[in-house]
């Protein structure tokens, strides 16, 4: 009797050891596969909505990106950045951007790295059957490299003032300002001598 109770208890015991490390076997491979599920998680780029389309976009450039802006063709100012403060897209990195454009409209946008003070805008981008757009950099410029679902590709370059720095721009701006302000008192100045000059000529006359 006594030496089946102790078979008994036996068994229990290494069935209880058996199971213990089959469940912990089994939760090791449920937090690994958890990890490469995390791993292989795409972020995204702006906010999904029920009127929202969706681009693959991945990161060529060598460095982050910490600026991506978009708006409709037609709008005039650009959306704030996308990506969170602390958030940059990493080399390599694939990302999905959700954005909206209005009918008829192309998307515009607008690219910035990690350490410049510049930014690139891209104008009418055509992302109809766009399968994919790598962001590179060629000559301290970006460019997106837009790849069609037919497979052909195509590299869109940024407008000619998009690449210049806050600081040229307004200088620009300040320059052009002057320059208005030029012709604006050239403009009264002449006005002003021929006012003068028919006075004249009304005082001659009488």
């Amino acid at each position: 009797m006594k030496t089946k109770q102790i078979l008994t208890a036996g068994a229990i015991a290494l069935s209880m050891i058996l199971t213990g490390c089959s469940s912990t076997s089994t939760d090791t491979k449920d937090t690994k596969t958890t990890e490469v599920a995390k791993k292989n998680e795409v972020k995204t780029i702006g906010q999904k909505s029920k009127d929202s389309k969706s681009l693959k976009i991945t990161n060529n450039t060598g460095k982050k990106i910490t600026v991506f802006e978009t708006k409709s063709s037609s709008e005039e100012s650009f959306s704030d950045n996308l990506l969170e403060d602390g958030d940059a897209v990493k080399n390599k990195e694939n990302r999905t951007l959700y954005y909206t454009v209005k009918e008829n409209d192309k998307l515009d946008v607008k690219v910035g790295l990690q350490d410049q003070d510049k930014t690139f805008v891209f104008k009418d981008v055509d992302t109809t059957d766009v399968k994919k757009v790598d962001v590179s950099l060629k000559e301290d410029k970006v460019n997106l490299d837009v790849t069609k679902k037919d497979g052909s590709t195509a590299t869109l370059t940024p407008s000619e003032d998009s690449a210049k720095t806050e600081e040229e721009k307004k200088e620009e701006q300040e320059v052009k300002q002057e320059e208005k302000k030029e012709e604006t008192a050239k403009a009264d100045t002449s006005s002003k001598s021929n006012s003068s000059e028919s006075k004249k000529n009304n005082t001659a006359s009488t």
